[in-house]
């Protein structure tokens, strides 16, 4: 399983700041018609959890089973906030030739595009 970048970015900020907090919020509505799946702490290798004190790892847990609707294997679209790059008036894009694939990884590149 790969590691979801909200996991990835609190694991480094456990690290680097040596410090965890939990801020205590009321859970989001349970969804009935949502199949089961296991919890997002249930989904994580203990092994990939061993630089973290047993506090900070069961704090870490809470907030993933708290919120596994914000921590999937599968990255969503955001519409919350949207981005903007300003630009010069004598701006050209860059125009770069798509890579190549190999042969025999197209059935593949194809199908990821479809989804």
């Amino acid at each position: 399983m790969a590691i979801h970048w909200r996991l990835a970015l609190a694991l480094l900020f456990t690290t680097v700041i040596k410090t965890w907090s939990v801020a205590v919020v009321d859970p989001p509505p349970k969804n009935p018609d949502k199949r089961s799946e296991p919890l997002p702490s249930h989904k994580i290798d203990p092994e990939k959890l061993n630089h973290l004190s047993e506090q900070q790892r069961r704090g870490l847990l809470a907030v993933l089973d708290q919120f596994p609707d914000c921590f999937s294997d599968t990255p969503g679209f955001c519409d919350l906030i949207e981005h903007e790059i300003p630009v010069t008036g004598d701006f050209k894009p860059k125009r770069l030739r798509a890579y190549k694939v190999p042969e025999r990884l197209n059935p593949e590149v194809d199908s990821q595009i479809n989804e």
